[in-house]
């Protein structure tokens, strides 16, 4: 009995009965379809969504009807009062929804028995029309839509006012033609069971309702993509902005994601300069596809090439962001009703359809020259946000066990005085942070000529921490800073490159780390942000991967003004003397330092590697109990460099121990540097470099820089660097002792 009410009622719209079963086929299948989700389109029937699930309790139906492009000058009140006259025929479990292009109808609990009933039954002499016709009454309070909106509002699936009354016959002409085949689309949404209970009737052979062959259908008329500028003479300042785009269903995906406030979105408008708040994202679902709409407040004047600029960024941003979002699966809602709508729609969508350029609609209080502004603007937003702002250095290393990146600006710590030195510091350090609270293996780098993050993991999110989120945890940043912070290291650094430490010591000195403020650290991040960026990316796979994941960051960055690195911090030449410090730990130490030109070519490296290690020259002038441990090095890589002897040894000791560097200084200076000294030089900096070599990090810091290969220092070359670097007058020297072993003046000639 059950089966053949089905067969009836569905016998009207070309579905058909029979012993034979659907078959589902996809040859006008949408490019996106739920999971889950299978679609019966077979000849001269309505298409027919089936979603199997478990777990709702009672089985859900849906249905929508095109009325798109009937009787178009009335307006919603063709939708309105189809609408009506549905509701009127179902009972209080149907949901009937009018939208500008159509009417959505669920049933929870319902068969498609009932439903299709609802639709195909005519309009006759006694059918009870006073429902509709108090709905389409009802239009009239609804608020007016500008001429200028309609675009918009048509998108939001707002139903605009036509006007006028309607009659049986009007109302019938309207229901014939929205009832076709080609028009409805039917869903069922529940279990396995229920789906086969709902469609084992539907067969083969029918004959169906009215159908408008499919070159005689009314279409709506496609939106052209454009501008408007229109006056709200309400608007007291700034700019009302509404965009539009159509594409296909994956677009509800891209409302959520565009809506979202801690989402990708969000956090890029928080980061850019667009000065827009959202007010609205909405994405309506129709027989062609869907329409996505977004509508946000802008406090800008347009008229003006900066506020035209911020507008056209908005636009620009937003498309890119809806573009990406749409790429991802069609997802249906978890009520079963609101699934069996949205089903019925996708079922209607029989093309894939890639996201339309927007149609954007700006109020503003006084229109002037802001059309004009803005399409100049809009030309250049959108060049360039096809382009790229980082700088790609990518490298395959197939077979590796994971992909490396390094994400940072290659200006380093260029700009930073001593009121602000480790600012750079603090901020890679927090957003590394960051990304391990995210599950994300991350480490700060910092150095003169680079600072950045290191990550091997998710690309996206390493670009959004350390190009957009709000910088936070600076102040953990910074005390881990001050704890690793040498007093001596401070102040040699100070004396080396006064005005601009952090050229010799990128993390900051223990004077400017105790005076940081947190909103240094975040100009710095601001500034590091908007300057040029470096991606370098050792992939495991392919250059596809490497080139995916510097995509990935790069949508981070901002598209705003030009990147340039700041003017370097003017500082005065270097301070030679001799330094006393105290030291809180007991540390007992000292540095001597010899600052380089710029000239400098490989051969300070060369020396330091002469000095160092088991059998270097240092061991020879120290070894014999005179120090614990020392070590030679350049420090610095950008702006200031120095070749630093770092000696620790008791504090009895220090004085004698720094009076035999300076003696072995001046041994070097006057040529004492010999061939086995540099032959071991390059051999210790050739197994260094290997050792180096080794670790993935450190491959991926020699791509960022492009390092080139190792200098080959003669030792010609090498004398002639200790005669002009190893000057005495030339030295800064400081010594760290504890607090109560340090009696002369802080500071004296040397």
């Amino acid at each position: 009995m059950k089966k053949a009410r089905i067969c009836a009622a569905l016998f009207a719209l070309s579905v058909g009965c029979g012993g034979a079963q659907p078959v589902a086929t996809r040859p006008n299948a949408p490019a996106a379809t739920p999971k889950g989700m299978r679609v019966v389109r077979e000849p001269g029937r309505p298409a027919l969504a089936i979603v199997a699930r478990e777990g709702d309790p009672t089985p859900a139906v849906g249905a929508f009807v095109s009325t798109a492009g009937i009787a178009p000058d009335r307006g919603a009140v063709v939708p309105v009062a189809l609408a009506g006259l549905f509701a009127s025929r179902l009972d209080a479990r149907a949901r009937v929804t009018p939208q500008a292009d159509g009417v959505r109808l669920a049933i929870a609990g319902g068969n498609l028995a009932e439903l299709a009933a609802a639709l195909t039954a005519p309009v006759g002499s006694g059918t009870d029309l006073g429902l509709a016709q108090r709905k389409v009454a009802a239009l009239a309070a609804m608020p007016r839509v500008t001429p200028e909106e309609a675009t918009i509002a048509a998108c939001e699936g707002a139903l605009v006012e036509s006007g006028g009354t309607v009659q049986a016959t009007e109302i019938e002409s309207w229901r014939a033609a929205a009832v076709t085949r080609e028009r409805v689309s039917f869903a069922v949404v529940g279990s396995a069971a229920g789906g086969t209970a709902q469609t084992s009737a539907v067969g083969s052979g029918s004959v169906g309702a009215p159908v408008l062959p499919s070159d005689q259908r009314a279409a709506p008329e496609a939106d052209a993509p454009g501008l408007a500028v229109y006056e709200a003479p309400g608007l007291a300042r700034g700019a009302r902005v509404a965009i539009a785009w159509r594409g296909d269903a994956r677009l509800a995906s891209a409302a959520r994601s565009l809506g979202d406030p801690s989402g990708p979105f969000a956090a890029m408008l928080a980061a850019s300069d667009t000065r827009a708040h959202l007010r609205s994202v909405t994405a309506t679902l129709s027989t062609d596809g869907a329409c996505l709409s977004l509508r946000a407040d802008v406090d800008t004047d347009p008229k003006t090439s900066a506020g035209a600029a911020r507008i056209a960024e908005l636009v620009a941003m937003a498309t890119r962001e809806a573009r990406l979002a749409a790429t991802g699966p069609v997802e249906l809602a978890a009520d079963p009703s609101d699934a069996a709508e949205q089903a019925a729609l996708v079922a209607a969508e029989t093309r894939a359809r890639d996201l339309e350029p927007p149609r954007t609609v700006v109020a503003v209080a006084e229109p002037g020259t802001a059309r004009d502004a803005i399409a100049t603007a809009t030309v250049a937003a959108r060049r360039a946000f096809a382009e790229r702002v980082v700088e790609p250095r990518v490298r395959v290393e197939r077979g590796q066990p994971a992909l490396w990146m390094l994400v940072a600006s290659p200006c380093g710590t260029q700009g930073e005085t001593d009121g602000d030195a480790g600012a750079s510091a603090a901020f890679a350090i927090a957003a590394a942070t960051a990304l391990r609270a995210r599950g994300i293996a991350a480490e700060p780098w910092t150095a003169s000529d680079g600072v950045g993050v290191i990550a091997s993991g998710d690309a996206s999110a390493l670009g959004r921490v350390f190009l957009t989120d709000a910088v936070e945890g600076t102040r953990a940043a910074q005390a881990r800073l001050l704890d690793a912070a040498r007093p001596g290291l401070s102040e040699l650094a100070e004396a080396i490159a006064p005005g601009r430490p952090a050229s010799i010591l990128p993390t900051g000195t223990a004077r400017s780390l105790l005076r940081l403020a947190p909103a240094a650290i975040a100009a710095r991040a601001d500034a590091l942000r908007r300057g040029p960026l470096r991606v370098a990316v050792l992939a495991n796979e392919d250059a596809a991967q490497g080139d995916a994941a510097v995509a990935a960051i790069d949508r981070w960055a901002l598209r705003e003004g030009a990147r340039a690195c700041p003017a370097r911090a003017e500082g005065a030449t270097p301070k030679p003397g001799t330094y006393a410090v105290q030291t809180d730990d007991g540390t007992s130490e000292a540095y001597l330092a010899a600052p380089l030109g710029q000239e400098d070519d490989g051969a300070a490296e060369t020396l330091a590697d002469a000095l160092d290690g088991e059998n270097g020259l240092l061991a020879k002038a120290l070894g014999d109990g005179l120090a614990r441990a020392w070590s030679a090095r350049v420090l610095g890589r950008a702006g200031s460099r120095a070749l630093v002897v770092h000696v620790d040894a008791p504090q009895e000791a220090l004085d004698a121990a720094v009076a035999q560097v300076r003696a072995l200084f001046d041994r070097l200076r006057q040529g004492a540097l010999d061939a086995a000294d540099v032959a071991r030089s390059k051999k210790r900096e050739a197994d260094a470099l290997a050792a180096r070599m080794r670790d993935p990090r450190e491959r991926l810091i020699a791509l960022f820089r492009g390092e080139p290969a190792q200098a080959d220092v003669t030792l010609e070359r090498g004398r002639a660097a200790a005669a002009a670097i190893l000057r005495d007058d030339a030295l800064v020297i400081v010594a760290a002792r504890p607090a109560r072993a340090v009696a002369a003046p802080a500071k004296k000639a040397p």
